[in-house]
């Protein structure tokens, strides 16, 4: 045997670890990640430029990285070309929603309808002179914009600026409809379509695998 290294098989323990250790929580991780991605919840953040959904190898904690490793290098080859598609997808997304929000805040038209709302709102007793002082620093405009990325149609009601966009929504996606702003709002649209399919056809994939590797060796999936 080359090295010395006597060939042995695969055992039922190895194939359960597999599923404990890097299938399942794989498996979990997409099916979340579908349920969102199906509510076009991505959650993009413009602290981090991160989406709220992990690449494919983050759902496996970093001490069974071997695990996967050694299952895609056996059993699961397509594991590898699985998790760089969908990793690239994802990249794809973050790249656009970063490039939709950079414009978001260079656009003076944007920046000028925040602000004449947050006026607008002080005039009709909406919202306090004080409360509308903290609305005009830089950070209102970066996390508008954020909402705008993230297609959020609502806030939350204890959300400071919740008064002002839940009731002027219409009007301020309005924005997205602006020649400088459309093409990469649409661009953003279709890498989330675009995401949308690769997590679910990796999801079904690694789902028919992970079957076909229960029945085969005769492991549980669950216990």
């Amino acid at each position: 045997m080359e090295n010395g290294l006597k060939k042995r098989k695969i055992s039922k323990e190895i194939v359960s670890i597999w599923f404990k250790t890097v299938l399942n929580p794989i498996v979990n991780g997409l099916e979340l990640a579908n349920d969102l991605l199906k509510s076009n919840k991505y959650s993009w953040g413009n602290f981090s430029h991160e989406l709220a959904i992990n690449v494919l190898h983050g759902y496996v904690d970093y001490q069974y990285m071997p695990n996967f490793e050694q299952l895609s290098s056996t059993e699961f080859i397509e594991l590898l070309n699985l998790t760089e598609s969908f990793n690239l997808q994802r990249t794809k997304l973050m790249d656009s929603c970063y490039k939709l929000y950079s414009n978001l805040l260079s656009n003076s038209t944007f920046n000028n309808l925040i602000n004449d709302l947050i006026e607008e709102a002080v005039s009709f007793s909406v919202i306090s002179k004080d409360a509308a002082s903290f609305l005009k620093r830089p950070p209102t405009i970066k996390y508008a914009a954020e909402y705008l990325v993230n297609n959020q149609k609502k806030l939350e009601d204890d959300h400071l600026l919740s008064p002002i966009w839940n009731k002027n929504q219409e009007k301020i996606f309005e924005v997205l409809k602006l020649p400088e702003l459309n093409t990469d709002y649409l661009e953003l649209i279709q890498e989330l379509n675009d995401f949308k399919k690769v997590t679910f056809d990796t999801l079904r994939r690694i789902k028919e695998v992970r079957n076909e590797l229960s029945l085969n060796y005769g492991v549980p999936i669950a216990v």
